[in-house]
């Protein structure tokens, strides 16, 4: 999955908001631990992700230059 802000709505909080009710799903499922991929010229993303408490894992060194993040849900 994706996710995405529109631009008139970035810096708001959405993303954050977002991703705290993704967690928070993840977890009621019984996940206990999520992991995402992230190109590593988004910025943006990576300072959410960090902010959120996300650690960068692994680096994937395909044409992309996707980066693994985890967060272990608890």
């Amino acid at each position: 999955q994706f996710l995405f802000v529109c631009p008139e709505y970035q810096r708001r909080g959405v993303a954050r908001h977002l991703m705290r009710a993704f967690e928070m799903k993840a977890w009621t499922l019984g996940c206990c631990k999520v992991t995402l991929k992230v190109r590593k010229t988004n910025a943006p993303a990576t300072a959410l992700y960090r902010g959120l408490a996300y650690h960068r894992e692994a680096f994937d060194l395909d044409e992309d230059m996707m980066e693994s993040w985890e967060k272990t849900l608890a």
